[in-house]
């Protein structure tokens, strides 16, 4: 994700979710689950929702699952109607 677009999506995220007190900078995902974000703009630049896809490798029963998930929705709550 391009940085301004990146840096737009972790303060809709701090909306959601403020930080504690002391709290500075990305709260990135864990590496190994191979995180991927995802930005809606509206065509003109500014973030309007963005979400985390995680994934993982799972072994079970002899068998190897990639299981994914979302993680981190959020939505510009000053564009909601």
């Amino acid at each position: 994700m391009p940085p301004e677009l990146r840096a737009q999506a972790l303060a809709l995220q701090e909306q959601a979710w403020p930080s504690e007190p002391g709290e500075v900078g990305d709260p990135s995902h864990d590496p190994t689950l191979s995180p991927y974000s995802l930005p809606l703009d509206d065509g003109g630049g500014t973030v309007l929702a963005a979400l985390d896809v995680l994934t993982k490798e799972l072994d079970h029963d002899g068998e190897r699952w990639l299981a994914s998930g979302l993680s981190r929705v959020v939505t510009d709550r000053t564009r909601l109607r």
